[in-house]
């Protein structure tokens, strides 16, 4: 490796070539022993919890937390003062530190998968004995991001509907819960939009299942795009969609609304050759000190139950009786 500000050394960490399959982990009992070294020095004298580090990374299911443990270690180790985590493919990128003078990367593989970079760099130049520990140190990363990794694709799988990628119901109950503890602890103001694709099933009918399927993945990608990033977008299930509009007050949330039922009706979607346009129906709910994720979605689904009564393609707002606020001594409505 070479020493050099103007050039970028690069090493990949391959365990698949160095750890053996018959359970003799050397490179693993490698970066403990220097861990081991690493809590007799008087800069650990602090910190006894070192030479268990490898445990504490592989309870971590945060790649966030794993680079941090790591990063407190090399800092106080060999004096590194940066050190970024890049992972194109989990979009991760996680940085501690300022760049420095002398900078280092090293791939992180596991069995011809690549499971991220490190960078690291220093103000000086490390001495080999020192570049060969952190080498050695690094593969302590592998395994807890590689589970952290399959972690978080569980848990994203757990909550994300396969068909249209948006939420799912899960995913808008723990929205919606967090949203509502929000509002009512600091007086914020929310509102929730119910959403129903009409004649969904003349759809379904005339032109199949599968072009079904295919306007609801259209309708989804058009609520995502119409959406702010703090929003969010789930489908609850058939052709029935819930937007969330963080700190939003009814008369906002109409605008909204009246944004997403335009882009739905401009929408021209070619199946098989075959134009097939399709129209929503809304009904919004707002907050109130009172509101329980029951009561939004009941009084949101009134709104939008009358919306498809009086005609479809349109949007009612729900009828929300004013509630007092014995905290606050205000009364709490956004309608």
């Amino acid at each position: 490796m070479t020493h050099n500000s103007a050039l970028h050394s690069q090493q990949t960490i391959d365990p698949k070539k160095i750890i053996q399959d018959n359970g003799d982990d050397k490179a693993i009992i490698a970066a403990l022993a220097i861990l081991q070294t690493l809590s007799q020095q008087p800069e650990f004298q602090d910190n006894k919890k070192i030479s268990g580090l490898f445990s504490r990374l592989l309870n971590e299911s945060s790649i966030e937390q794993i680079i941090t443990l790591f990063y407190r270690v090399i800092k106080k180790g060999f004096n590194v003062e940066h050190l970024e985590y890049n992972n194109s493919m989990q979009t991760t990128k996680i940085s501690f530190g300022d760049i420095a003078h002398y900078n280092y990367a090293y791939d992180l593989m596991l069995e011809n998968q690549h499971i991220g970079t490190i960078h690291f760099s220093s103000t000086h130049p490390l001495t080999h004995q020192d570049e060969e520990s952190i080498y050695q140190l690094s593969y302590l990363l592998i395994y807890p991001i590689r589970n952290s990794i399959n972690y978080q694709i569980a848990v994203k799988s757990a909550l994300t509907d396969m068909l249209t990628k948006l939420g799912n119901r899960a995913s808008f109950s723990q929205k919606l819960n967090h949203e509502l503890e929000i509002c009512k602890r600091y007086n914020k103001q929310m509102s929730l939009l119910l959403i129903d694709i009409d004649h969904f099933k003349k759809v379904n009918d005339a032109y199949g299942h599968a072009a079904g399927d295919f306007i609801l993945r259209n309708v989804a990608k058009k609520l995502h795009q119409n959406c702010r990033k703090t929003d969010g977008a789930f489908r609850l299930g058939g052709e029935e969609f819930v937007v969330l509009l963080r700190e939003t007050p009814i008369d906002k949330a109409m605008s909204t609304a009246e944004r997403l039922r335009e882009a739905i009706e401009e929408m021209n979607c070619i199946f098989q050759n075959q134009s097939i346009k399709v129209t929503i129906s809304l009904g919004i709910a707002g907050f109130n000190y009172n509101s329980t994720m029951e009561s939004l979605l009941e009084h949101a689904d009134e709104a939008l139950y009358e919306a498809k009564r009086t005609g479809r393609n349109k949007i009612i707002t729900a009828k929300i009786p004013l509630t007092y606020d014995d905290n606050n001594n205000t009364l709490q409505s956004l309608v």
